[in-house]
């Protein structure tokens, strides 16, 4: 009758000391480990939220950036901002891009190879060619960062062949 009126548990008479000190001990540490439970499940509530807001502003502040911005898995463009998929003519819905030593000049690839080795983040100027076919010189920045769990190489690659004309 108890556990049908919502007990979890009871004790009978005549009343073991031992047997009390046990169950309630074990209902004490079962309500303890329960509040830890729902404090980590808010915490990670919490975090998930927190990393789709960050998400959605990194996404947002890289799409409206001036300028192009490019992820890479070793030299493959995993992703691109709209700058960059307009400055080489990527297909947003590309499954797989191509690696970003197709738009370097043929004497430039060993280059940005020198690029992703090292700690500086440069500026460096570089020559691209871009997705139509039209050269063009460029200022890169380099900085590796981790990204879903990886460490990949992120450019931003300014196009500046209007300054180098004019120079």
């Amino acid at each position: 009758k108890g556990f049908e009126t919502g007990a979890v548990d009871f004790i009978s008479k005549p009343i073991n000391k031992p047997e009390l000190l046990a169950r309630v001990t074990t209902h004490l540490e079962l309500k303890l480990s329960r509040d830890l439970v729902a404090n980590a499940n808010r915490e990670l509530v919490q975090e998930v939220e927190f990393r789709k807001q960050a998400g959605e502003k990194f996404r947002a502040l890289s799409e409206t950036a001036f300028e192009s911005v490019v992820f890479l898995r070793k030299d493959r463009i995993i992703e691109a901002n709209c700058a960059a998929r307009l400055l080489f003519d990527l297909n947003g819905e590309q499954e797989l891009w191509p690696e970003i030593t197709t738009f370097a000049h043929k004497s430039e690839s060993g280059k940005l190879h020198k690029i992703f080795k090292t700690e500086e983040a440069g500026p460096w100027e570089m020559n691209f060619v871009s997705g139509k076919g039209k050269p063009f010189y460029a200022q890169v920045q380099h900085q590796s960062i981790s990204y879903k769990g990886e460490m990949i190489n992120v450019l931003a690659i300014r196009d500046i062949t209007r300054q180098k004309e004019h120079d």
